[in-house]
């Protein structure tokens, strides 16, 4: 290699370089240097860029020295880009160009310049599914719910349409809410009911001291609550006095009149005063009789007609006859009676209209009259292996020699329920006499012979009034001082004697007593 130095004016300094590596000379077209040029090319590449390839305003020498100017645009995207043209683009964050562009606007699942997606177009959520105040973005769109809080109060009669919290327990919101107001066995917002609900409306609703001391019973509002009355008797004994009536009041008016218990006239209460009177009024306070027609002896709504009873407890029996003859069922002695009788009501009534009632007071069912006029002995079911007659009323009462047949007769206790006399076979029960009990055989119905204290107590609670079929004399079970001679009653107008004898058949009656459930 060879150096050449010239000096110029201006100590200018050129330096060439001869014979060198090729590579290094002068590109051709290049600038002369002391006027010379130099014809030497670069070593062709490929592929070769062009002046697209530059940037515009840059410039580079191709393979043959030539400059080239580049061409090539530099670009920008925007948001209001619509497509990418060509050209340069120095390093860009897409998100930044572009707000929309983020995960909420790019499809659940898929991924955009490195964005994943969360947009869904399935929701359907609208403002009345949200809870007031509450925002939230359905398919890309924000909405704001409307959902009002609501609560619920005493007064509450209805239950609107809102959010309720969690926290609202019902029972705290009413205090009514509670089992005792619920009918028992039915649930109602997770309380249990316990509560009597009651049918029907009752006549003559019990109070504390119609029911026996110490048992329990429901009132008219279904509260359960605890009986103080006398266990003798199944209802109040109501003041036997006069009441303070200008007519007698007959079953079949609408008119309804105060009473007052015996206790409440032991103590002179304001109820006895206002309901009584001391003093009676010959023209109206009276047994009910006049001329020989029974003003009383009829029951409310006249007799009963229709066939009841005929299946069931005692109380099914009388629920069906309240049921098939209405007010015609019920006796009810406390407004209709004339002084103090009690209430009484229709068990059953027969295809060939026998009746069978039951005094409410006592809870003594009555038969009708039976068929066959028997002597005392085959009404009371009464026999005797004694030969002498110094203990049966001087009657022979030996089955088969006197006053018994063989076997003997028992009318009105079941003759299952009658010891076996040593030496004579069992006695019988007359079925003729089934109907007239209402076919309220043994075990249903236990009966028996009433006694004279059962006739008279039966007359105080308005027997005259109720039962069909008094005009005769019947049997009591009760003796007399006269040993052969049994007292006896006449219903239908109060009457009680003893004249008849024990053996007498064609004169007496027989009606039977009894209790069942």
């Amino acid at each position: 290699m060879k150096l050449f130095i010239q000096m110029g004016v201006g100590l200018s300094v050129a330096t060439f370089l001869t014979g060198c590596d090729t590579r290094l000379a002068m590109p051709s077209g290049g600038a002369a240097i002391s006027g010379s040029s130099n014809s030497s090319t670069l070593s062709p590449v490929s592929p070769a860029a062009s002046a697209s390839h530059i940037l515009s305003g840059k410039k580079a020498y191709d393979s043959d020295g030539n400059v080239l100017t580049g061409t090539m645009a530099e670009q920008s995207l925007s948001s209001l880009s619509t497509a990418v043209p060509a050209g340069y683009y120095s390093t860009t964050d897409l998100t930044s160009i572009e707000t929309g562009l983020s995960a909420s606007n790019i499809k659940v699942g898929m991924q955009l310049f490195g964005i994943t997606g969360t947009f869904t177009s399935d929701a359907d959520a609208v403002a009345g599914d949200m809870l007031s105040g509450k925002t939230a973005y359905v398919n890309g769109v924000k909405v704001t719910g409307n959902i009002e809080t609501k609560t619920l109060s005493n007064a509450s009669t209805s239950v609107p349409a809102g959010y309720y919290a969690t926290s609202t327990t019902l029972t705290t919101v009413d205090t009514d809410l509670a089992a005792s107001n619920i009918k028992s066995g039915t649930d109602i917002f997770g309380i249990t009911g316990t509560a009597v609900v009651l049918s029907g409306t009752a006549t003559d609703p019990a109070t504390a001291s119609d029911v026996a001391s110490g048992k329990e019973y429901w009132d008219s509002t279904g509260a359960k609550q605890t009986g103080t009355g006398g266990a003798n008797l199944g209802a109040p004994l109501y003041s036997m006095a006069y009441r303070k009536d200008t007519s007698i009041v007959v079953p079949s008016s609408s008119t309804t009149r105060g009473v007052a218990t015996v206790l409440e006239e032991s103590v002179n209460a304001t109820a006895f005063q206002d309901y009584h009177k001391l003093v009676p009024d010959p023209k109206f306070d009276t047994d009910g009789a006049s001329s020989g027609t029974y003003q009383l002896a009829t029951i409310a709504g006249g007799r009963p007609s229709q066939i009841c009873g005929t299946s069931g407890t005692i109380a099914e029996r009388i629920s069906d006859c309240s049921s098939k003859n209405g007010v015609a069922a019920f006796y009810d002695g406390k407004n209709y009676g004339q002084s103090g009788e009690g209430d009484w009501k229709l068990v059953t009534r027969t295809e060939n209209g026998y009746e069978v009632w039951r005094d409410e007071r006592t809870k003594l069912i009555w038969s009708d009259r039976l068929a066959t006029t028997y002597n005392w002995y085959r009404a009371a079911g009464y026999a005797s292996t004694d030969s002498t007659t110094s203990n049966t009323g001087g009657y022979d009462a030996r089955p088969g020699v006197g006053v018994q047949p063989n076997p003997p007769v028992s009318v009105c206790v079941d003759a299952s329920l009658i010891p076996t006399l040593s030496g004579y076979q069992s006695f019988t029960t007359p079925s003729e006499n089934d109907e007239r009990k209402g076919n309220l055989n043994y075990p249903a119905v236990t009966w028996r012979l009433p006694t004279i204290w059962d006739w008279k107590l039966a007359e105080a609670n308005g027997l005259r009034q109720v039962l069909p079929n008094l005009g005769m004399w019947f049997w009591s079970a009760t003796g007399s001082g006269a040993i052969n001679a049994p007292w006896m009653s006449f219903p239908s107008d109060g009457g009680i004697q003893y004249w008849a004898n024990r053996n007498n058949s064609s004169q007496i009656s027989v009606r039977c007593i009894g209790t069942g459930q």
